[in-house]
């Protein structure tokens, strides 16, 4: 819980935490617990983002440790 007591309650809260920053990096952790993500511009992130959500590619969740498909689960 301690990763979250301080995280922003709002989207002014969110803008001041990222006051000095110009890139965010948003990102999800796959089957095998790799965290994998990408970067957004700070701009993006608070004018859509963090308000209405975004896309994330799904085979994001489909790659193995070696980043190979796992074809096999993928098929059925």
């Amino acid at each position: 819980m301690a990763a979250t007591s301080n995280a922003p309650r709002s989207l002014a809260e969110l803008q001041n935490l990222l006051i000095n920053d110009t890139k965010v990096k948003v990102a999800g952790i796959d089957v095998d617990g790799v965290l994998r993500g990408k970067f957004m511009s700070k701009d993006k992130f608070l004018s859509a983002a963090a308000t209405d959500g975004f896309g994330f590619c799904s085979i994001l969740f489909g790659w193995d440790i070696n980043d190979g498909v796992y074809s096999r689960e993928l098929l059925i």
